[in-house]
């Protein structure tokens, strides 16, 4: 199934829900202790004695802690039961500016090869200079042996 598919799924769930049943579904909406935020309590369709907090944030659902929308981030059938109860509440719409999670993950393997490579080269350089290091003492050494034996 699509997503388009599974989101149509999710809003035809919530569309068959008559009325009367839709205002037992959801509470009396509370204010969060944040400015602008308030927290509608849902029903779950299934089963009886679970209840889901959708936060709002300026008319605009932000997150709703059913499995389904935790585990996908996509807008929930709660979401769309919640958008029939109040028409002025638009529902959570993931963001199309930011990349896919891939291109993070990308990121992420790039610019930790690149700092294995700085790493690698700082070892390599490092090495050098003690290689250099160890090259100049010993040359050292055998020019104060030479003027040890000019002197004797």
């Amino acid at each position: 199934m699509s997503p388009e598919e599974r989101r149509r799924r999710r809003e035809l769930n919530a569309e068959a829900i008559n009325e009367k049943a839709l205002l037992l579904l959801i509470e009396q909406a509370e204010d969060s202790q944040k400015r602008n935020e308030v927290i509608y309590k849902v029903k779950s369709f299934t089963t009886d004695d679970i209840i889901y907090n959708i936060i709002v944030v300026e008319d605009k659902m932000k997150a709703c802690d059913c499995p389904d929308f935790t585990s996908n981030n996509i807008a929930c059938e709660h979401m769309y039961l919640l958008r029939r109860y109040n028409r002025n509440t638009a529902v959570f719409v993931i963001s199309t500016n930011l990349p896919t999670p891939e291109v993070f993950t990308d990121n992420i393997r790039t610019e930790q090869q690149q700092q294995q490579q700085t790493i690698e080269i700082e070892l390599q350089d490092l090495r050098q200079t003690t290689v250099n290091g160890i090259d100049a003492v010993s040359n050292l050494q055998e020019v104060l042996n030479s003027y040890e034996i000019l002197i004797r």
